[in-house]
């Protein structure tokens, strides 16, 4: 592995580092909503606070990196927060006791999520930003 990141800038070094880091709330914002089961104990259960802090605490590191994150960690950024708060409203506004919901969340996750990190993936084009 230390290897392939020799031949990795920085740069992209960094890039994926920040993409792994997401993914880590992410993964605990979907497991807390119920969407996802817990690798340690399999069990799929919700908790909504817990998926609160997970999501909050990524909307933080949107605020405190602006201007700091390429396009494409930005856009990553939030195509998940929106998945997330997406997911989160849905499962909140759900009576007391009915089940996570079943739909399939991988149809909402971004491509970037299934890429590995084995391998430099070439950025999209850039697109203007407004902000």
């Amino acid at each position: 592995m230390a290897e392939k990141d020799a031949k990795l800038t920085q740069e992209q070094q960094d890039t994926f580092a920040f993409m792994a880091m997401v993914e880590l709330y992410q993964q605990t914002a979907w497991m807390a909503l119920g969407k996802i089961a817990d690798p340690a104990t399999k069990e799929t259960k919700a908790n909504l606070p817990q998926a609160r802090w997970a999501i909050d605490t990524l909307a933080m590191i949107e605020r405190k990196t602006r201007g700091n994150l390429s396009d494409q960690e930005l856009r990553f950024l939030r195509e998940i927060l929106h998945m997330l708060r997406m997911n989160y409203v849905e499962e909140a506004n759900k009576p007391v006791g009915e089940p996570p919901s079943t739909q399939d969340k991988t149809e909402t996750k971004p491509e970037k999520e299934t890429a590995t990190h084995d391998e430099p993936e070439t950025p999209p084009p850039a697109e203007p930003q407004n902000e």
